[in-house]
């Protein structure tokens, strides 16, 4: 299911040659990186601009304000993280159920904990401009993958609703490690955080 943006929020065009494609990626790129050095202050549309190499004019000919720039940014963020879990999975396919859950869940704190600023950045730029379809989008590929991976483990798991039992796992361990994020960043350092969070999944789906 594809939920549009909200009015004002959609992209004015979207780019659909190689070099404006290659234009827009330097653009949420440069956004990337001028979020990370500037946690708490957002970045205005020239520097921006400075920092991907183009005019403010090639900014507004793709996106009709800053909102729509800044909720575009976060489907290109979103689609960059489920492609990377997308690879996560594939690397851990047919390991031990255990020894894949740590795997998983040291690369998803590993992630946040390195990319905390962007991480930061990211959500609050979700509270200011995201819509709704954005992170339901993310929800439902992230399911799917999770879902297609239960699957996959077989009689290594116990009898599940697979589709039930990804959105539990998927949201629990993506509540747990934002929550950690926010409240208690400490966790995110902690051996016994990892180590509990794994118990969590596993003990949820061995046999």
């Amino acid at each position: 299911m594809t939920v549009m943006a909200r009015d004002g929020l959609a992209p004015r065009k979207a780019p659909r040659q190689e070099r404006s494609r290659t234009t827009v990626d330097a653009i949420f790129e440069a956004m990337i990186a001028l979020a990370e050095k500037r946690a708490l202050d957002e970045p205005s549309v020239q520097a921006i601009a400075d920092r991907a190499g183009v005019s403010v004019g090639s900014i507004y000919q793709y996106f009709p304000s800053k909102g729509a720039l800044a909720n575009a940014l976060l489907r290109y963020h979103l689609r960059s993280r489920m492609d990377a879990l997308e690879a996560a999975l594939a690397q851990v396919r047919g390991l031990d159920a255990e020894v894949a859950a740590r795997t998983l869940i040291d690369g998803l704190i590993g992630t946040q904990r390195t990319r905390s600023r962007i991480e930061q950045a990211m959500l609050r730029y979700f509270c200011r401009n995201g819509d709704l379809g954005s992170l339901t989008e993310m929800d439902e590929r992230m399911n799917a993958l999770v879902e297609g991976f239960l699957r996959s483990l077989g009689p290594a798991v116990r009898p599940v609703d697979p589709p039930l039992a990804a959105f539990l796992v998927s949201n629990a361990l993506r509540s747990a490690v934002l929550l950690a994020q926010l409240q208690r960043p400490e966790l995110l350092e902690a051996p016994a955080f990892r180590e509990e969070l794994t118990r969590l999944v596993v003990g949820y789906l061995k046999p």
